[in-house]
């Protein structure tokens, strides 16, 4: 449910802003939705694995320190991203 959320988030606030697609901007608008595209697609990713992992570790499989290490990594760059969008977000309005 919390990953579902944080997907919810990172979509509703788009990570990458398109711009409108006119002559001079063409190629960058093009070139920015494949962006946003491989983005999404790795949120995604990202929303499977850790699905995966709770599940595993909800049975009881024992966590590694080296495996706490990259979750809490995963989390910090996961925390900035989202804050950075947020910031986005309110600085636009």
């Amino acid at each position: 449910m919390a990953f579902e959320n944080l997907y919810q988030r990172l979509v509703e606030h788009q990570i990458i802003t398109i711009k409108d697609d006119t002559d001079e901007d063409s190629k960058y608008a093009k070139n920015n939705k494949q962006a946003r595209d491989m983005a999404l697609a790795q949120i995604e990713n990202i929303l499977r694995n850790a699905t995966n992992l709770m599940s595993d570790i909800r049975t009881g499989i024992d966590v590694e320190p080296w495996v706490a290490e990259k979750i809490t990594l995963a989390n910090d760059y996961l925390n900035t991203v989202v804050e950075w969008t947020a910031f986005r977000v309110q600085s636009d309005e």
